[in-house]
């Protein structure tokens, strides 16, 4: 159910525009996999929590946006929360439906962190607690964890975990494993834990990625020109890149990007279609009231399908291409406006911005 891996990049200081980060996200999987955008307010609720193949510790969940698979229960390959959080699902393998996978590890790192730092520690201890033992063939998972202060990548096999905290620059995910040897943060008595394994003999530096994989792992690089200039990475950058033809976009199935204030209001786009060229990115705030469109949430009574797909499905992209782009760039140019000249986003209308965003551009599909 979950995707094989996305493509993760995130851009921190002093590359970013605005003062904080921007993270960006492709997600691959089979071609006519539907994505859901969901939305969840907090709560209070500490019940236990249902997950794809298990059921957790409760505990209260801060407002979340999701961009997962269709039939998730909720869990997604992408999102962010109401303190300007953003994870991502870079990599996973051998995954049992029985386990905690990662798409529930995406949430569950959103919903109990308010900053990245929390993200990476609740997810650590999720996996500790209800991971499963075993070495280098134990379920494996990478994310990108990022706020506007700072990124990190987590790796993650069976009851195991790294992290490696990104306090400036640039940086995208490798596929595979995205922790070596730089190690910030992990589970408790991982060197010994490993040894234990078999996967490392003690000597030299410990590789959490190559420890327990045969691949190890390997830089990845941005397909465009790179950040480069103080302040000078915008967010229209990060949709180029997210288009890049070096991507693989013929399996790209959604994207997410999120531009993450540390002063101000941070803003989270989707496109929640496929193929990331002939898509459009559709912002969301947080509100206290904050909605979203019915048309990117599976109604599972009438369709297998969300109604954004079935429309974006029938499009004739020759015919509506250059008016949807336009309509992102007016969208695009508006949005920073009235979010560069406000603190709080409540009562500025922004409630519907991305329902009214993605009913607009469904109306050039009909």
């Amino acid at each position: 159910m979950a995707s094989e891996y996305g493509e993760c990049f995130v851009v921190l200081q002093p590359f970013a525009e605005g003062g904080g980060a921007i993270y960006g996200r492709n997600s691959y999987a089979a071609r006519n996999e539907v994505t859901e955008v969901l939305y969840f307010p907090a709560t209070e609720d500490s019940a236990p929590r249902k997950c794809s193949g298990l059921e957790v510790e409760g505990a209260p969940a801060r407002a979340v946006i999701l961009s997962g698979p269709a039939n998730a229960n909720g869990a997604a390959d992408s999102g962010a929360n109401d303190k300007g959080v953003a994870v991502g699902l870079c990599f996973t393998d051998n995954e049992a439906p029985s386990g905690l996978l990662g798409i529930d590890l995406v949430r569950l790192g959103l919903e109990r962190g308010g900053t990245a730092c929390e993200a990476v520690e609740a997810i650590g201890a999720l996996v500790e607690k209800y991971g499963t033992e075993g070495g280098s063939q134990a379920p494996k998972a990478s994310f990108v964890i990022c706020d506007p202060q700072e990124a990190w990548f987590v790796s993650v096999v069976g009851n195991l975990w790294a992290a490696e905290q990104i306090s400036e620059g640039f940086r995208a995910s490798p596929r595979g494993l995205n922790v070596s040897t730089k190690i910030d943060k992990c589970s408790s008595d991982l060197q010994e834990k490993a040894q234990s394994l078999g996967v490392w003999d003690g000597s030299g530096s410990f590789d959490f990625a190559a420890s327990f994989s045969a691949s190890g792992s390997t830089e990845a690089s941005f397909p465009l020109n790179s950040p480069s200039a103080e302040g000078a990475f915008s967010l229209t950058h990060m949709f180029q890149l997210m288009r890049a033809e070096e991507l693989h976009q013929e399996a790209v199935v959604s994207s997410h990007v999120s531009t993450l204030s540390a002063s101000g209001v941070s803003c989270h786009w989707f496109t929640a279609t496929p193929n990331v060229r002939e898509s459009v990115f559709k912002p969301f705030v947080f509100t206290a009231s904050a909605r979203i469109s019915p048309l990117t949430v599976l109604d599972a009574s009438k369709s297998d399908q969300t109604l954004l797909f079935k429309y974006h499905r029938g499009r004739n992209w020759a015919a509506v291409g250059n008016l949807l782009a336009s309509l992102e760039e007016t969208c695009v140019a508006e949005v920073k406006d009235v979010l560069a000249n406000i603190q709080d986003p409540e009562n500025n209308e922004l409630d519907d911005l991305m329902k009214d965003c993605v009913e607009a551009e469904v109306k050039f599909y009909r």
